[in-house]
């Protein structure tokens, strides 16, 4: 018995380990980026987001226990109390090591404009830095306009306070620190994306975000974080 076919043997056993164990990865879907999420609300939107990033997270942590991984959030919502150019230099400072992606959730609000549109060039500058990449995720006027958008088509720019009087018509009780909006809206969801796609769609690309109102660019982290679920 010679040497040489003692080497083919193993190495069609490994082969066929290797394939085995190929198979069995492609069927798990992979984790997530890990993401932060940084938000100039501590109340609203944050509550919206982290509702979720908890399925994600629990998701995630099932699959790091089935396959002895030491995971903790790996997706993290940080509600701040900053906005526009402020929120892009706080979420750079606070970056934890090893995140892939940054989201930055604030709104036009009565923040300065050229603030407002100078922010998404900033996050593209420090993208292209290498490393983290940041997107921006912003409403004009306010995150209200999302949340009533997975209800009707607004075309009409309003101010924040009717925002607030309309979302009430079809979120009884609502108020900026009410912690369970995503659940009352959950099954809404793809109405909102599709009806904040079609707002985008009205401007032309070079639009400034200020000029842009009504409109919200929130649906495509939504859209990114209902990737993983």
């Amino acid at each position: 018995m010679s040497k040489k076919q003692t080497k083919r043997s193993d190495q069609r056993t490994l082969e066929e380990k290797f394939a085995r164990r190929k198979r069995a990865f492609e069927t798990i879907s992979p984790l997530p980026p890990r993401t932060m999420i940084f938000c100039e609300g501590t109340k609203t939107e944050p509550h919206y987001i982290q509702a979720i990033v908890d399925e994600i997270n629990q998701k995630c942590r099932d699959y790091a226990m089935g396959n002895r991984i030491k995971l903790s959030g790996h997706i993290q919502v940080i509600g701040t109390g900053r906005s526009t150019t402020s929120l892009l230099s706080y979420a750079v400072r606070n970056t934890a090591t090893g995140t892939q992606e940054v989201w930055l959730v604030y709104d036009h609000d009565d923040f300065p404009s050229d603030q407002f549109n100078a922010t998404p060039r900033m996050a593209d500058s420090e993208s292209k830095k290498g490393g983290t990449r940041y997107h921006t995720a912003w409403s004009n006027e306010s995150f209200e306009l999302w949340l009533l958008l997975h209800f009707i088509p607004l075309v009409s720019n309003i101010s924040r306070d009717e925002y607030i009087n309309k979302l009430v018509e079809y979120i009884p009780g609502y108020h900026k620190s009410a912690t369970d909006v995503y659940s009352r809206v959950k099954d809404r969801v793809s109405i909102a994306i599709k009806n904040a796609r079609t707002l985008e769609a009205f401007y032309d690309s070079s639009a400034n975000p200020s000029d842009m109102a009504p409109c919200t660019k929130v649906h495509l982290l939504v859209e990114e974080l209902l990737f993983y679920l």
